[in-house]
């Protein structure tokens, strides 16, 4: 076994060593070369091999790239690892167990997970705009597998086969190579299965053995989700059909190369929006995801109901007490038989749909009387910028202009645009621009270029 350790400055010597010790207890590696930009005395079983960082140092662990390409055919299996990825013998011995069952272009991949000061543990991979793949899921005897959208884990093991498939690919030492999701840091790592032939699917049968420490717990509490959320997914994808597409409400990624306007699979509770639900009463959500926020109004008394945005996600929210619906929206009204809500929240959901005025004159119909219908959307008049597709990762582009929902599923909404969709659907309206450092802004602004500051737009609709 061959293992490669990308590691850069002083930072992390201290992890370093440590995960070196790890791979010094395995009585199958066969070598431990450490790609550093410093000279380092590691031992003299670890052999380090000192590279000039090129002019962006993100890029430097594209060296241990071009090490896996030169060594391809020396070793039976190959670890490639940032300095601070903790492993087992039980990750390792599962790896080899699962890569038989698979074609060699298909790679059981890893999700790291980090420590909270009380031991709890968080899967920090587990974030934002990445979800499951509807349709992913594969069964091959007793074990099940699916793709997981996030590819990147600081940390990967190939089969010398699928090392070869890789080199095949011929791209390899390409670092430019556009990426939507990932910055040069993390495409070392994402490359592979973007750009080099291979797709990393994840063992959700065996998803213990596929997670991996990511030692210094620099997230822990920022981002990702918990335990129980985490194993709670795992029942829910475990239990899909082979192949089968998991209905989605809306398309959850646009075409825009700037991954910030896609829909969220997981993020904490939004404060904002349990906080206008007020007093307890009968919600209808739009969109659900991972619950978050959906959970602690139910938990305060109201009665909510979730429309999920696709089956996975469904069966997740279910399992964690809740009703959930999915499918169509057409298909979830159908559900909702008579039943009328106080409230109904649409979360970054409505510039998804092809026709938002449609979409709001349906939902209308399920308002009780005096009900109220929240929507909250990014604000695409905003000055910000987005990649333009082609672009060596995420060059900024001013954007706004030629967003068009046939070419990149997501309308151009903006304050202006939402006013017009809840007059179409015979629904009175008032927008308010929303987003963090905006008050100071609008003081020194007096208002005028909310509409250019503002990140988010947020309406609350009601019937005429």
């Amino acid at each position: 076994m061959f293992v490669g350790v990308v590691s850069f400055g002083h930072k992390n010597a201290h992890w370093l060593r440590l995960v070196i010790d790890q791979y010094r207890d395995f009585p199958w590696t066969s070598q431990i070369v450490v790609v550093s930009n410093i000279p380092r005395d590691l031992g003299p079983d670890v052999e380090v091999l000192v590279r000039t960082p090129p002019d962006n140092p993100k890029y430097f662990p594209f060296f241990l790239r071009e090490l896996l390409c030169e060594r391809a055919n020396n070793f039976d299996m190959f670890i490639a690892t940032e300095d601070d990825v903790g492993v087992s013998s039980r990750n390792i011995y599962s790896f080899d167990a699962m890569s038989a069952l698979l074609p060699p272009t298909v790679v059981p991949g890893f999700l790291r997970y980090e420590l909270l000061p009380d031991g709890q543990r968080m899967i920090h991979d587990m974030h934002a705009q990445f979800g499951w793949v509807p349709g992913s899921v594969r069964r091959i005897g007793d074990s099940v597998f699916a793709q997981y959208e996030n590819v990147h884990s600081a940390l990967y093991m190939l089969t010398r086969d699928q090392l070869q498939q890789a080199v095949q690919s011929g791209r390899m030492h390409d670092m430019h190579s556009p990426t939507r999701w990932y910055g040069p840091l993390e495409a070392a790592t994402t490359h592979l299965y973007e750009h080099c032939g291979l797709t990393k699917v994840f063992p959700v049968s065996h998803a213990e053995d596929f997670l991996v420490h990511h030692l210094p717990n620099t997230y822990a509490g920022k981002i990702g989700v918990s335990d129980d959320v985490f194993f709670r997914y795992v029942r829910a994808v475990s239990d899909e059909t082979d192949g089968a597409p998991s209905g989605r409400l809306a398309p959850p990624t646009c075409a825009l190369s700037n991954p910030w306007f896609d829909k969220r699979h997981f993020e904490p509770a939004r404060g904002d929006l349990v906080e206008f639900a007020g007093a307890p009463k009968n919600i209808l959500w739009i969109g659900s995801t991972e619950g978050s926020a959906e959970l602690t109004l139910s938990a305060q008394g109201h009665n909510v109901t979730c429309v999920a945005l696709d089956g996975i996600h469904a069966k997740a929210l279910r399992l964690a007490g809740l009703e959930a619906l999915s499918g169509s929206l057409e298909e979830a009204i159908a559900q909702l038989d008579e039943r009328l809500h106080d409230l109904i929240v649409i979360p970054e959901m409505l510039e998804r749909f092809s026709e938002p005025p449609e979409v709001l004159a349906a939902l209308a119909r399920k308002l009780a009387p005096h009900g109220r219908i929240l929507v909250t959307s990014p604000n695409l008049a905003r000055w910000r910028g987005v990649a333009e597709h082609g672009t060596p990762f995420r060059q900024r582009l001013p954007i706004g202009r030629g967003v068009h929902f046939k070419t990149h599923r997501i309308h151009p909404i903006d304050a202006r645009r939402l006013r017009l969709w809840f007059r179409a659907a015979g629904l009175r309206c008032s927008v308010q621009h929303v987003g963090v450092g905006l008050r100071l802004l609008r003081r020194l602004t007096a208002g005028t270029l909310d509409h250019r500051l503002a990140p988010k737009v947020v309406a609350v609709g009601t019937m005429r």
